[in-house]
């Protein structure tokens, strides 16, 4: 063998190494998720305290999001709604968790608020993937129309 072989060797010897390391700090919770849990359990810390401030609880409601806790997520959106209801991105994200939980009702219900405070976010989101599966009931589609319709005003 070469000098370049051996190189070549010892590369994908230190490149598998490293993979399979990675690899079992994943699968053992010492890699990003067992992190993230610490952060997360961090936020509720501070969120559990009443000088919580709204962006606590914004980068709250995004790590819920960002684990799939969507539920806890909607409650701690709408927490920092209640202080910053113009938020854009929260309003979004908000929308975002409540449409995976899949209560048509209470989706319903945010985005008829949401139209009466922002149409053209309220179309937007209407045409969202993740929104499509509630447009077979007339109640969305009819809300859908409202959105388009008040977002030409």
């Amino acid at each position: 063998m070469t000098y370049s072989s051996y190189s070549r060797l010892a590369s994908v010897v230190a490149l598998s190494a490293v993979l399979s390391l990675g690899g079992w700090m994943l699968y053992s919770g010492r890699g990003e998720t067992g992190l993230g849990d610490a952060q997360l359990a961090e936020l509720e810390a501070i969120v559990e305290q009443p000088t919580a401030t709204p962006a606590d609880w914004l980068r709250y409601a995004q790590k819920l999001q960002s684990v799939g806790q969507y539920k806890p997520a909607v409650l701690a959106y709408q927490r920092f709604l209640r202080s910053e209801p113009a938020h854009r991105q929260a309003s979004m994200q908000c929308a975002e968790c409540m449409a995976r939980l899949g209560d048509a009702d209470a989706f319903h219900r945010y985005m008829a608020d949401l139209l009466a405070v922002d149409p053209r976010l309220t179309q937007e989101i209407m045409n969202w993937s993740v929104v499509q599966q509630y447009l077979a009931e007339d109640r969305f589609q009819t809300l859908r129309r409202e959105a388009a319709a008040q977002s030409m005003d």
